[in-house]
């Protein structure tokens, strides 16, 4: 079972940074975790049994040229890229039972809420279903 109340933010993942957007990005981060983990068949409850973590953070990246840019010797560039993370812990002992990532090139744009929906379902298909 899991409670939203069981869902926490952390720092930004190592070598990221907040940005602006992240609260809203947090938001709908879990929103899609809850019905991800409720399409499994894990239930919110009062008393949980597994409380998930997310860190959320941004990074500028390098972007080799590729195809004829790099044979034109065209200089790197950099964009910035959205990295999530995921993980779940034995809510009783806090044992690590799940850590899962994602990243996300941003192109100078805030992530729309179809890439959070995508980043999410993969990060957590992993996670296998509630056994009957």
């Amino acid at each position: 079972t899991l409670t939203s109340g069981a869902t926490m933010e952390s720092a930004a993942p190592p070598g990221t940074a907040q940005w602006a957007g992240a609260q809203n990005a947090l938001g709908e981060i879990k929103k899609h975790i809850d019905a991800d983990m409720q399409g499994k068949g894990y239930v919110l409850a009062e008393q949980p049994e597994m409380m998930i973590r997310i860190s959320l953070g941004v990074r500028t990246v390098k972007e080799e040229p590729k195809g004829s840019l790099a044979r034109l010797n065209v200089p790197e560039g950099e964009d910035v890229q959205q990295e999530i993370v995921i993980d779940v812990f034995d809510y009783s002992n806090g044992g690590h039972l799940f850590h899962g990532t994602a990243s996300n090139p941003l192109h100078h744009k805030e992530p729309g809420e179809n890439k959070l929906a995508k980043a999410v379902r993969l990060i957590l298909e992993p996670v296998p279903p509630v056994s009957s």
